[in-house]
């Protein structure tokens, strides 16, 4: 891992975006993806299913492609079951992104990859919340960061 992180270190300038889609429209996204020049939309729900209009895989996956970019969802990156569960039970926001920093510190192949895709394409990460420091997304973000010296922009 020690020379991939040099190698991303290496890397020009590198920066990504992420984006909660809760305070938006399908065009208000789509609108604040094409102005930051992203390339690539990558869902982190591990279940991308959603009960606002658009923003279920399938409709998503349509509008981003006719939009000229491209989608690709990434559940290694999402939230397990038994995490969700724990906030459902425990509605602990603090507890479930710690667990969630747990999991990800054992899966960094998933956060590597994520890496090796940026330094070719202008990537976002998407997620339901508004608020990265509230969601996983901003976790992964983080762990990013942490490899790879790069500069998020979290979009609003």
């Amino acid at each position: 891992m020690q020379r991939r992180n040099t190698e991303f270190r290496k890397a020009p300038n590198t920066t990504f975006f992420t984006i909660g889609y809760q305070a938006h429209s399908l065009e208000s996204l789509i609108c604040s993806l094409n102005e930051n020049g992203v390339q690539t939309l990558i869902d982190v729900r591990q279940n991308p299913c959603s009960r606002k209009a658009g923003f279920s895989k399938r409709r998503l996956q349509d509008a981003i492609t006719q939009a000229g970019m491209k989608y690709l969802h990434n559940p290694g990156l999402g939230t397990p079951p038994r995490i969700r569960d724990m906030y459902r039970s425990t509605g602990d926001i603090v507890e479930v992104l710690a667990e969630y920093d747990r999991h990800l510190s054992s899966n960094m192949e998933a956060v590597e990859s994520l890496a090796q895709m940026a330094l070719s394409t202008k990537v976002c990460l998407l997620c339901l919340e508004q608020d990265h420091n509230m969601c996983h997304r901003g976790i992964i973000a983080r762990k990013l960061c942490e490899m790879t010296r790069w500069k998020p922009i979290h979009l609003i």
